[in-house]
C-alpha cells in the first residue's frame, strides 16, 4: 500500500486563517490501485492521525505501508496499528530546481529515494529516479524494416 499526499497551491498569498495550503491524503493499494482512504486537510499531526485512523478502520490483516518522510506518520501509525503492519518511509533526495521554466515555477527534481524501515519487516527495494526519455524521431528517408 502506498500513502501519498498532494499539495494544492496557495494562490491567494497572505489571507485569513481558513486560506492556505490544502493536501489530499490518499492510501492507494499498490496492486489493485484502489483508493482505500482519503482525507482533504492540512499537513499536520492531527490530519495524519485522522487519516491513518480512518485507514486502520478500513483494513484487516498484516500488510506493508510505505509513506513519504513526514514525521507525523510515525506516531499515527503506532497509535492506530501498533506492531501489526510492516511500515517503511520513503525519504526523497532532491536536486537543484530546473531553471528552464518561468521564475515562479522552478520545480525541484528527485534524484533518488531511500527506503527506511520503521516497524515490522517491510520489503525494501531501491528507488532511483530516472528521467523519462522521449523516443527519437525516425528519419523519413531511411528504409523501413521488413517484419
Amino acid at each position: 500500500m502506498d500513502v501519498r499526499s498532494y499539495k494544492g497551491n496557495g494562490l491567494f498569498g497572505e489571507g485569513p486563517q481558513e486560506w492556505g495550503d490544502c493536501y489530499v491524503w490518499m492510501a492507494i493499494d499498490a496492486e489493485t490501485k484502489m483508493v482505500l482512504s482519503y482525507l482533504v486537510g492540512k499537513r499536520t499531526g492531527a490530519c495524519a492521525r485522522d487519516f491513518i485512523r480512518d485507514l486502520s478502520e478500513r483494513t484487516v490483516g498484516r500488510f506493508q505501508i510505505t509513506t513519504d518522510g513526514l514525521s507525523w506518520y510515525i506516531p499515527a501509525m503506532e497509535e492506530s496499528y501498533g506492531a501489526d503492519v510492516d511500515f517503511a518511509q520513503l525519504i526523497k533526495i532532491y536536486g537543484r530546481p530546473d531553471i528552464a521554466g518561468p521564475e515562479w515555477y522552478n520545480p525541484v527534481t528527485v534524484k533518488s529515494a531511500v527506503p527506511v524501515p520503521v516497524s515490522g519487516m517491510p520489503k525494501l527495494k531501491p528507488y532511483l529516479h530516472k528521467p523519462r526519455r522521449t523516443r527519437q524521431p525516425e528519419h523519413t528517408d531511411a528504409p523501413s524494416p521488413l517484419y
